[in-house]
């Protein structure tokens, strides 16, 4: 029954059953489509200007499946070429002809030398379904792997450059002469060959129907439009079984994993390894093979979005020298097929083990950590150019151990050392180290002494200084601890990147502990020799490591953020822009409470005057507002006064016989309290507005670190 209805549906198109050569099975309505190629890149099917869909006949394993639709007023195409030309290529059409059923023909054509299609002599096409409906042409069709006609047919399990059209050009002839019209415009091409068959039957499909025998005819070797690899690429038939796998999260089955890389040794040529890699990712997904499991000399292997590309997805040898990629000289790559789908990336592809270029590859037949990375933002240009672009807030994840890819076998598992939250961890304790404790403290020591000052003793401005400096050196010791930590004991120096701040935070760090042990052994506020431990430990000490830390934890965050660490919008830079904001704030905070303190000292005067300006420049000012105190009168003459000797019978007689002051009754009036001073009402406002600026900031910098 089903072949009496075959033959009634061909017919009804326009078909002579005496030239159909093939049997055609029956498909599935409604089926999905897992190799699919589309214009523009990423398009939803109904909005595509193109769309090829493939799939695996569910009932006949030697055919292929197919959904073709367009925007277009004459036909539509998709042709299969070996090299990438119009000529020698293989062409399938629906063309719009009121003739046929459903207002659509579909031809099995071929293109000869030129570029001008011929409708082939046998049409081995299964029509299924067409239809013409507001200037839409859909259609669906099946077509043998291997239809046996050598001369106008390739064998699908092969690679191909894929040829499109969607024109609005009338196909020639009409019914059993149907054929497609010479179009005028150039017809996008795909920028690799693929093999839809190795696709749909080596993890494109969750189908477990075997795939059907590999044709003898021998696969064209895949062109691309780079350098060629070394050695031809050979023909990849696999199946959804790999030698080793690595996924994230690990154990995720295939379809859900945020990224899955399987890889096999090709079954036609040892030499080479096959690799499948899937992410979700709207810039590129990679893998790098790296020899200490760090970014630098590594070998990367990317599959990027590329709009320019039939596929949407173009492959990029490339390697790093440092932090970032670089596309290698020669393509040492034999790609197979990729698409980009609803934001995930799929590619297959083929690598010699060893390339023999040891300056930009890796002997595979070797151990290496993997490097997995699934990264939205865009690569670098496009075609022949493409490139990885910098992962701005997207750090790979690493294997655990090192594996050989040419002999491992098995579940390759992620690392699961926390170096990201240590990361995080120590980029929190230095935010509460220096802008919340350091700084904290250093403004009690710079501007509160004269609110704070004694009684009692110490000093309460003395007490919180150096509590909180104190504070601030066991924290930011632990901080600084635990970088090398989550490093495991070793940092790589990149001088242009991380090489400043690691240089910075040493220097600050040493220089921070050495500060309040230069503390415990100064010498009395009386000894002549005070300035000195004044200048060294407030002024050349203090203040240049406050102004070291600060510009030191902006570098941390840009770091922070651009090595992948953070969650925010790639590019985004939230707890810098923060942190600036913070640290500008401060700077003019400052330099205010500088210019009105500077005047109230020189207008005061004197002492009192030397007291309530900034300390950082009072040996300045002692030069110009200090009192010069009369030096002591010479004794001329000696007489009973002037040779009393303290503690002598003649100074305890004299002491005797001077007049006691009388003792005041007691005052029934209450003493009151005298009022602070206008410069003390001022440093508490300082203070306030300080605390106001460092908290909410600081702590908004905090936040976003953790998250």
């Amino acid at each position: 029954m089903k072949t009496v209805l075959c033959c009634v549906w061909l017919v009804l198109l326009g078909y002579a059953p005496s030239i159909q050569a093939v049997t055609c099975p029956s498909t599935t309505v409604g089926q999905t489509y897992p190799f699919t190629a589309r214009l523009p890149s990423g398009c939803q099917q109904s909005a595509c200007t193109f769309f090829l869909g493939a799939t695996k006949n569910a009932n006949d394993p030697n055919y292929l499946d197919f959904l073709m639709e367009g925007t277009a007023t004459g036909y539509t195409a998709v042709g299969f070429s070996a090299g990438g030309a119009m000529a020698n290529s293989d062409v399938i059409m629906c063309g719009v002809d009121t003739a046929a059923a459903g207002g659509v023909g579909i031809v099995d054509a071929y293109n000869q030398a030129g570029q001008t299609s011929v409708r082939d002599t046998t049409q081995n096409v299964c029509p299924y379904s067409a239809s013409f409906t507001n200037g839409r042409i859909v259609c669906s069709f099946g077509k043998l792997i291997n239809t046996g006609d050598t001369t106008q047919d390739v064998v699908l399990n092969g690679s191909y450059y894929l040829l499109q059209v969607a024109t609005s050009s009338a196909p020639a002839g009409s019914g059993t002469t149907l054929a497609p019209a010479y179009h005028a415009t150039t017809p996008p091409i795909s920028s690799v060959a693929v093999n839809i068959v190795s696709y749909l039957f080596s993890g494109g499909s969750n189908s477990t129907t075997t795939a059907p025998p590999v044709s003898t005819t021998t696969a064209p070797p895949v062109a691309t439009t780079t350098t060629p690899p070394v050695g031809s690429c050979p023909s990849t038939v696999s199946s959804n079984s790999y030698r080793f796998k690595a996924t994230i999260p690990d154990s995720c089955e295939q379809s859900s994993c945020s990224f899955f890389l399987g890889v096999s040794t090709n079954t036609n040529n040892p030499q080479y390894l096959d690799f499948w890699m899937e992410g979700n990712a709207n810039g590129y997904i990679a893998v790098g093979f790296s020899p200490d499991g760090k970014m630098p000399n590594s070998d990367v292997i990317m599959c990027g979005v590329d709009s320019t590309l039939f596929s949407g997805v173009g492959f990029v040898d490339a390697y790093n020298p440092g932090y970032s990629s670089v596309r290698d000289s020669t393509q040492n790559l034999c790609p197979v097929s990729s698409n980009f789908i609803n934001g995930r990336i799929k590619c297959s592809f083929s690598r010699l083990i060893n390339t023999g270029d040891t300056g930009q590859d890796k002997v595979l037949n070797s151990s290496y950590y993997l490097l997995m990375a699934t990264v939205n933002n865009a690569p670098i240009g496009s075609g022949n150019t493409l490139a990885p672009s910098y992962h701005l807030g997207q750090r790979p994840l690493s294997s655990d151990q090192s594996l050989n890819p040419a002999q491992f076998s098995g579940q390759s598992q992620i690392s699961a050392f926390p170096k990201t939250p240590l990361t995080k961890v120590h980029g929190i304790l230095m935010l509460i180290s220096w802008p919340l404790l350091a700084v904290t403290g250093i403004f009690f020591a710079a501007w509160m002494k004269p609110a704070l000052g004694p009684p009692p003793m110490p000093p309460k401005w003395f007490t919180i200084h150096r509590v909180l400096m104190l504070a601030s050196m066991f924290i930011g010791a632990a901080g600084c601890l635990l970088i090398f930590v989550a490093n495991k004991g070793l940092i790589s120096l990149d001088p242009s990147r991380n090489l400043a701040h690691f240089l910075i935070g040493i220097i600050v760090m040493l220089l921070h502990i050495i500060n309040p042990i230069i503390s415990a052994f100064r010498c009395l506020p009386t000894s002549p020799r005070r300035w000195i431990f004044n200048l060294l430990h407030g002024s050349l000490i203090g203040l240049a490591v406050e102004m070291l830390a600060l510009v030191n934890c902006g570098i941390g965050l840009s770091l922070f953020e651009s090595n992948g660490y953070s969650s925010s919008s790639p590019g985004s830079y939230r707890s810098l822009g923060f942190y600036v904001t913070y640290v500008v704030l401060l700077f003019l905070l400052f330099i205010a409470l500088f210019s009105i303190f500077t005047g109230i000292a020189v207008i005061t005067g004197g002492e009192k005057g030397l007291k309530l300006g900034p300390a950082v420049i009072k040996p300045i000012l002692e030069y110009f507002i200090g009192e010069t105190k009369p030096p002591a009168e010479p004794v001329l003459f000696r007489n009973a006064v002037s040779e009393t000797i303290p503690g002598t019978a003649t100074d305890a007689t004299m002491k005797a016989q001077e007049p006691k002051p009388a003792t005041p009754p007691p005052s029934a009036t209450p003493v009151t309290k005298q009022p602070k001073s206008k410069d003390v009402v001022l440093r508490w406002i300082g203070l306030t507005v300080f605390l106001c600026i460092t908290i909410p900031l600081i702590l908004i910098v905090i936040v976003l670190v953790a998250v």
